[in-house]
């Protein structure tokens, strides 16, 4: 709602400048690995602030934290990233990281990910029933994956040098040039 003193293109002032100004904290950023669940609030919060940069970066640190540590994303973590993401299509990349490690868990290569780690049928019965939205985004990603890497087994999402290179869950505008090598870990 707007007030006498206030008119629209003021809001559209403010929110540039916000953005500008979340543009500007993104590329000084350090975020502190380790508490996976503070990296993945400030995820759904530069995807709902549409902060492509931010969310970049923080992709970045998710990716690395869970490779580091040899570790998958929990079903509360699961929860939360498709709960706070709901509505969310284009830009989404935490939810399509999310399905691409649930799809390497699926269908891991032996001594590739822990055995305790690898999501059987029931556990697929409890993510497609329990999700809303987590079955259509993984059988998505399933037929994306099988199209850009046919005949290959599933690539590990977590892995920044390999096949789903750094930009791999990325939004990069025309034009704008990718921030993953800048340092993250402080």
């Amino acid at each position: 709602m707007f007030t006498a003193a206030q008119a629209p293109d003021d809001n559209l002032y403010n929110l540039l400048n916000f953005n500008s100004l979340l543009d500007k904290l993104s590329e000084d950023i350090r975020v502190e690995s380790g508490n996976m669940h503070t990296l993945l609030e400030l995820c759904v919060k530069s995807i709902k602030w549409d902060n492509h940069s931010l969310q970049n970066r923080v992709m970045n640190c998710i990716r690395d934290e869970l490779e580091d540590r040899e570790g998958v994303f929990s079903f509360a973590q699961l929860e939360y990233i498709f709960r706070r993401t709901m509505g969310i299509g284009i830009g989404n990349q935490l939810r399509e990281f999310a399905v691409a490690l649930a799809y390497y868990q699926r269908c891991y290569v032996e001594g590739a990910i822990k055995t305790e780690q690898k999501l059987v049928a029931g556990d697929m019965v409890r993510l497609f029933n329990e999700l809303d939205g987590f079955m259509e985004a993984y059988l998505q990603f399933e037929d994306r994956h099988k199209r850009d890497f046919p005949r290959d087994s599933p690539k590990d999402p977590r892995d920044r040098r390999g096949e789903m290179d750094s930009c791999y869950f990325h939004i990069h505008g025309v034009g704008e040039s990718c921030n993953s090598t800048m340092d993250i870990d402080g």
